[in-house]
């Protein structure tokens, strides 16, 4: 598979899914206030897909920055910032679904499945740094983004139709 035509389709997927938590918003418009957890699963769609478009351009800059390395120190350099950006997001995000669970008073919806995920695509692009460089970790890194985002619009979409 062509590296730049994955990229590209990264980035092409998460302004989709940015556009469509925009959508969201205009569709969900109603007399009654949205909850907690539909704001909070907004801004999740809304971050990840631009993070995903971002982490997904940003090999083109850093490949036409470091011309004199090997292509190894493009993937060590996107995955070290892709790591920053996974683990401080995923900090953020804990912290925000406890304050949700708080203000809906409803049970706290971590959900234990996408933290261990978390911490898997993160192990994945440590090593990337430390031992491979390779393109492999740091498209699972970005893919991963891609589904955050994906997975939230679907649980939207999920909750719309169960109220029809």
């Amino acid at each position: 598979m062509d590296q730049d035509g994955f990229f590209l389709t990264i980035a092409q997927v998460g302004v989709a899914l940015a556009g469509f938590s925009a959508l969201i918003s205009a569709f969900r418009r109603s007399v009654q206030p949205l909850t907690a957890t539909e704001i909070a699963g907004r801004s999740m769609i809304l971050e990840t897909g631009l993070a995903s478009t971002f982490f997904g351009l940003l090999p083109f800059p850093i490949d036409a920055a470091l011309t004199l390395f090997d292509l190894t120190g493009v993937w060590r350099l996107s995955s070290t910032l892709l790591v920053i950006f996974l683990i401080l997001w995923g900090l953020h995000n804990f912290r925000r679904l406890k304050r949700v669970s708080q203000q809906d008073n409803q049970p706290a919806n971590v959900e234990p499945v996408f933290q261990i995920l978390l911490i898997v695509v993160n192990s994945f692009l440590i090593v990337n740094i430390v031992i491979y460089g390779s393109v492999a970790f740091y498209m699972i890194g970005t893919l991963w983004l891609s589904v955050i985002a994906s997975w939230q619009f679907l649980l939207f979409v999920y909750a719309y139709a169960r109220q029809l």
